[in-house]
């Protein structure tokens, strides 16, 4: 919506201004999603030469990155100033100082029809209209009541722009996995429980890489609580992750005799939503939830003989892979760099099922390693462009 006001005191340049009695008429549409008609109309009949400034308010909002994202959008459509003026509660988005009276009524009638044929038009809402008095009028054929503003307020605007965006969004980031503390395989012996197993533990999990890409909507509302939300289509590729531990054959803590290494990588392909908690300023908290599909490969097992120890054959166990339910929790921080990147940074925790390998060879021909369900925290930087 655009106001065509009189310069007021809470409204920047305000020493080069004069009273302009400008106002815009809203027909509302009797279809809430239609776009209406709107007509400009001025008062411009007690106007002096003294009267040399103007400002257009293009919009009022409760969201600094709506205001933001709609002074972005204005800019490439006017080459007059645009700035955002915060008033209490609100962000104003001013265009000018413009010179004449005739130049203002001509940037708001062009704005108004750029607006209407660009591939992204705006949205128009009712909103209450307890916070001004407005005059009750019927305007030719139109046959619904239009609110005549005499006086721009702070009032949430009329104008939202584009709820619905299309993002893509590329992050990178660091993992470290999690899991049970002991893998067990039968060893082919015939002694009874447990010497006949031997025991593999799991020690230690190194650092891996992540690697994210994704793509979506993002939904957004002109408010502090619950800004914006954002459903997607998410890739991850999790970079090898070695497991190390040692053998004790016979389940016998005196022999243990063998250290090992094992690993594997992972690719995720998830359905994500997060949910933009409250809005300050350019930061916004979130919270972010996934699930999905997990496709784990592990690479070849390697051992080796501590000092001391013959070495044995080892059982070599082939890479395997498994395909998993997966899922994810996160939490972070959104950072609004302007109307249309963010950059983001964030913990997640991940479950991505289990990580099992191929059969082993010689006496190991018919066991292979499982290592139960894996976890995963991480810590993951992003960036998001909204188109």
């Amino acid at each position: 919506m655009l106001y065509l006001s009189k310069q007021t005191r809470d409204l920047p340049y305000r020493s080069l201004m004069r009273v302009l009695s400008l106002f815009s008429v809203i027909m509302l549409s009797s279809t809430t999603h239609a776009h209406p008609t709107l007509c400009l109309l001025s008062n411009t009949d007690h106007l002096s030469a003294q009267d040399t400034s103007f400002l257009i308010q293009a919009g009022s909002f409760q969201s600094q990155a709506n205001a933001l994202r709609f002074q972005d959008h204005l800019s490439h459509r006017t080459s007059y100033p645009i700035n955002i003026e915060h008033t209490g509660e609100y962000y104003k988005v001013i265009i000018g100082p413009i010179s004449t009276v005739q130049k203002t009524q001509n940037v708001a009638h062009t704005l108004l029809k750029q607006l209407h044929q660009s591939s992204h038009p705006p949205i128009f809402e009712k909103i209450s209209t307890k916070h001004i008095q407005p005059t009750k009028r019927t305007v030719g054929p139109v046959q619904q009541i239009m609110s005549v503003f005499h006086q721009p307020r702070n009032i949430q605007s009329l104008f939202y722009y584009d709820h619905l965006h299309r993002f893509v969004n590329l992050g990178g980031g660091a993992q470290k996995s999690f899991s049970g503390s002991t893998m067990t395989v039968q060893n082919g012996s015939n002694y009874p429980p447990p010497q006949n197993l031997d025991q593999f533990s799991i020690d230690n999990h190194s650092f891996g890489g992540l690697l994210q890409v994704s793509t979506g909507y993002r939904w957004e509302r002109d408010h502090d609580w619950f800004p914006g939300s954002m459903l997607g289509l998410t890739y991850q590729h999790l970079f090898n992750s070695n497991i190390n531990g040692n053998v004790t054959q016979y389940s016998d803590p005196e022999f243990t005799n063998y250290s090992y290494q094992w690993g594997g990588t992972t690719n995720l392909v998830l359905v994500t939503e997060k949910l933009n908690l409250y809005q300050t300023k350019h930061w916004s908290p979130y919270a972010s939830v996934g699930i999905g599909i997990a496709l784990n490969e592990t690479g070849q097992y390697t051992e080796s003989a501590f000092t001391g120890v013959t070495p044995r054959i080892s059982p070599d166990y082939a890479g395997g892979s498994t395909s998993n339910f997966a899922y994810q929790f996160g939490v972070g921080l959104d950072y609004q760099l302007n109307a249309s990147w963010l950059l983001s940074v964030g913990y997640l925790y991940q479950n991505i099922g289990t990580l099992e390998s191929g059969i082993g060879q010689s006496t190991w021909s018919e066991t292979s390693l499982n290592g139960g369900s894996v976890g995963q925290n991480a810590v993951l930087g992003s960036v998001t462009y909204l188109f």
